[in-house]
């Protein structure tokens, strides 16, 4: 008797995860299960929702897929956004747009920190004006271009910490910083040419060095009064990455062996430095920022 019980209670059990959707994994903003949008669609969305990411901080992500099963859209959207935690960690500025099109049901998740924002009444009347009759329409693009933008246009309104970079332009600034590093090592040979010859011949690595030295050290004080700390930490990584080339180059290897020149040297090392720049720069994919949401939102159906 108590293994046929036992055996019950197993098979329940199994059949209440078996019931249950899998998450899918977040790698960006806009993830659609049905193929419900194409790809020109996809892009818009996600272009618009990185520009709000960009100026606000604040993270809004869409969820298209064919059911929940048997689980609530309300416990599924939560349990969504437990496993994405969108939004800052701390500022709590994430929002989920749940669309289960089979159980034409439709969820908006809201974080702490965005409930003053989009309130439950507010998110309700969106999916009510906004989004569901579009659907009704089959127009899916429209009521979730719709909904996104009236989200985030409660979103600006609402006062949020400053994101990572604010109103700059990084490219340009990243840029600059690099100018800055690569000229070091093209001033500092030019400084080095005015040095008496017969001084020079006896310190030819000291006096490099101390040119180094004396440019670098007028350049980290213009950084430190106008760059922001991720171009400090930049230019931080690849002087240092420098530095430590030069010193292998001049205590490791013999210099008779190297034949080593400032100006070839310098050249062929600023090639080294780009490119690995480069490829450190690329990558990536959309990811939550540790956010979380206490159940907020509204649901509706069409």
């Amino acid at each position: 008797m108590r293994a046929a019980l036992l055996t019950l209670l197993l098979v329940l059990a199994g059949s209440c995860f078996a019931a249950a959707q899998p998450v899918p994994a977040l790698k960006q903003r806009v993830t659609d299960l049905t193929a419900t949008l194409d790809a020109s669609q996809g892009a818009a969305l996600e272009d618009r929702l990185a520009a709000l990411e960009k100026e606000k901080g604040a993270q809004i992500a869409v969820l298209i897929i064919p059911s929940t099963g048997e689980e609530s859209i309300e416990a599924y959207a939560i349990r969504v956004f437990e496993q994405w935690k969108l939004g800052r960690k701390g500022v709590d500025d994430g929002i989920l747009l749940l669309v289960a099109k089979d159980d034409r049901a439709l969820r908006i998740e809201v974080g702490y920190g965005l409930e003053g924002a989009v309130t439950d009444v507010l998110a309700s009347r969106i999916i009510r004006e906004r989004i569901t009759p579009a659907f009704r329409e089959g127009d899916f693009f429209g009521g979730i271009q719709a909904g996104t933008d009236a989200l985030s246009g409660l979103v600006r309104g609402e006062t949020l910490p400053e994101p990572v970079g604010g109103n700059r332009q990084p490219d340009t600034i990243n840029l600059f910083s690099l100018v800055l590093f690569f000229a070091q090592f093209f001033v500092a040979p030019a400084l080095v040419k005015r040095i008496p010859r017969p001084w020079a011949r006896q310190h030819s690595v000291q006096r490099y060095f101390s040119c180094v030295g004396l440019v670098t050290g007028a350049t980290l004080a213009y950084c430190l009064v106008t760059l922001t700390p991720i171009d400090l930490l930049l230019f931080f990584t690849l002087t240092a990455g420098f530095i430590g080339l030069f010193v292998f180059i001049f205590t490791v290897a013999p210099l008779s062996t190297w034949q080593f020149s400032v100006g070839s040297g310098s050249s062929g090392s600023s090639s080294d430095s780009s490119s690995s720049s480069s490829s450190g720069s690329s990558g990536g994919g959309f990811s939550g920022g540790g956010g979380s949401s206490g159940g907020g939102g509204a649901s509706g159906r069409w």
